[in-house]
């Protein structure tokens, strides 16, 4: 984007097609929790994986029913063992068991991870996470599938357990005739916005503050520029504090009719999400932070496009109002789709 200095801050509108990306917390989960999971925890809680490739069934199917038979009745039938290794190099088993030898219909399915076996699936779920900005606006989504696993030795204790190809392979197969499962199966949608370290789960915020008037100059007008999004007009002004054209220390952001806020950053997140102590995947957004008027609270906003125009201006040797920061971040998700920091 080339700056050109402009007197009496004239606009000169330039049409494109960019487009912000829309499909379809401070974390409030962990707040009031009022816990912070370590992640020496959850990994000791149950070890998982990241995509493997499932292989042929087990042949040594006699070892692993007595291990299942340890801790499920007697009467366990085992139909079908799968096995999967993950890129991590941990062999992952799921058993298919019924409790009458003469059906061939799955009554439950259970996974053993290499360090705790005989865990129940009792759910499938896919969910998705709705990133939203603090002005209301919804931005990217994350989609995954996730299971949820009990532990036979303990019916109170329910982890989230994301392994694709497993989750693929169980999507078929509750659709199958041979299942006579108790799995349930539920589309989870979550709205999450982006705190100071990272993503949290969303609350119902007030966004009266995005009309509210700023009740301050912002300084001498140096350069100012123009872009159609989605319909809508915004401008972005330069302003120095100083009166030194040949610099400036503030950036504002407007949409057409609507107040101007000043530029407090920008952030490129990866926010590498996982379950239990194993990768889910990679959330990734870029975030622009303003300041609400003359307050020094900050929101967080999402807009492609305008964004891609604010990164240029941090390569402008005059820019001295904001930088953009390469931010990595690890985030726990839950069995109901909650996330949770990592201490």
């Amino acid at each position: 984007m080339n700056i050109r200095p402009i007197n009496n801050v004239s606009y000169t509108i330039t049409h494109f097609t960019g487009k912000n990306k829309s499909n379809k917390v401070q974390n409030t989960a962990s707040s009031r929790l009022g816990i912070s999971v370590p992640l020496a925890t959850l990994i000791a809680m149950s070890p998982m994986t990241s995509v493997g490739t499932p292989n042929i069934p087990d042949a040594n199917n006699t070892i692993i029913v007595s291990t299942l038979r340890d801790k499920l009745s007697d009467d366990t039938n085992l139909l079908k063992t799968e096995k999967y290794r993950g890129n991590d190099g941990i062999l992952r088993k799921v058993y298919y068991v019924n409790n009458n030898e003469n059906s061939d219909k799955v009554k439950d399915i259970y996974i053993n991870d290499g360090e705790i076996d005989g865990k129940k699936i009792t759910e499938y779920k896919n969910i998705t996470l709705q990133l939203v900005g603090d002005d209301g606006i919804a931005a990217k989504t994350f989609e995954f599938p996730q299971l949820t696993v009990q532990a036979t030795d303990d019916n109170s204790s329910v982890y989230g357990y994301t392994e694709r190809n497993i989750s693929d392979n169980l999507a078929k197969f509750l659709l199958s005739e041979k299942n006579n499962t108790n799995i349930k199966t539920k589309n989870i949608t979550k709205e999450v916005r982006a705190g100071k370290y990272g993503l949290v789960n969303a609350e119902n915020k007030n966004t009266r503050w995005t009309n509210v008037e700023a009740d301050h100059s912002f300084g001498y007008p140096v350069a100012g520029w123009a872009r159609q999004v989605d319909g809508k007009t915004y401008f972005i002004n330069a302003y120095s504090t100083d009166r030194n054209k040949n610099d400036y220390e503030v950036v504002t952001i407007q949409q057409a009719g609507k107040p101007e806020f000043q530029v407090a950053g920008l952030k490129n997140v990866t926010s590498s999400l996982i379950d239990t102590g194993a990768p889910i995947g990679d959330f990734k957004y870029n975030q622009i932070a303003v300041l609400k008027n003359k307050d020094t609270s900050v929101a967080r906003i999402f807009n492609e496009t305008l964004f891609a125009d604010l990164k240029d201006l941090t390569k402008d040797p005059r820019n001295k109002a904001f930088k953009l920061e390469n931010v990595e971040e690890t985030q726990i998700i839950d069995h109901k789709g909650n996330i949770y920091d990592v201490e």
